[in-house]
């Protein structure tokens, strides 16, 4: 009922959610990449109460660590000089997660060699565009050199949302037919790494 004898965080919030939308197209350079993504907002229990404190909590993927450490001064920089124009404070922290998942050439030839003998060269796709999708495999890849693939769901649009629909999604079925696809490349993997 007296929003003028308060500090609003959830208006404070929604300036600082606007304004890191600026971070990537103006910290980052156009060839380099970043993605910035608030995931979580958490503010108050009622409907009737302003809350004394909002958290704001989100997800950062980039592929260089100095454009992570850049594009993380800048939020951090955003967040306090909002607040503190409205009169609040901020803190900002950043809990290291998931690394970029970077193949070896090297393997990632061999991996598509074997994909290539199962379903064909005009099936392996080469020269995808790099995905800001984390991964658990990139641990493994930052402690040792490989290759990690994608053997394709059959994304395919007219089966609709049952059979059409990416990872993460609500909607997401493993396609059980691909499964001797993906037998079938490990063994070829093996054979040509072997010989």
């Amino acid at each position: 009922a007296m929003p003028d004898q308060c500090i609003d965080p959830i208006m404070i919030g929604a300036q600082v959610v606007t304004a890191f939308q600026s971070v990537v197209s103006r910290s980052v350079a156009p060839l380099d990449s970043a993605v910035v993504s608030i995931t979580m907002v958490d503010a108050g229990f009622v409907s009737n109460v302003i809350p004394n404190e909002m958290n704001l909590t989100g997800s950062l993927r980039y592929f260089k660590s100095e454009v992570g450490d850049e594009v993380k001064e800048k939020i951090k920089s955003i967040a306090e000089g909002i607040s503190e124009s409205m009169g609040a404070t901020a803190s900002f922290s950043s809990t290291p997660n998931y690394p970029a998942t970077v193949n070896t050439p090297m393997h990632a030839q061999c991996c598509a060699q074997a994909a290539e003998t199962v379903v064909g060269k005009e099936n392996v796709l080469r020269n995808e565009k790099p995905s800001m999708g984390s991964e658990d495999f990139s641990f493994l890849l930052n402690a040792s050199e490989g290759a990690y693939i994608w053997i394709g769901n059959g994304l395919v649009p007219e089966d609709g949302p049952e059979g059409g629909c990416m990872l993460h999604n609500t909607q997401y079925d493993f396609n059980d037919e691909i499964l001797p696809i993906g037998a079938s490349y490990w063994v070829q993997l093996v054979q040509h790494i072997l010989k």
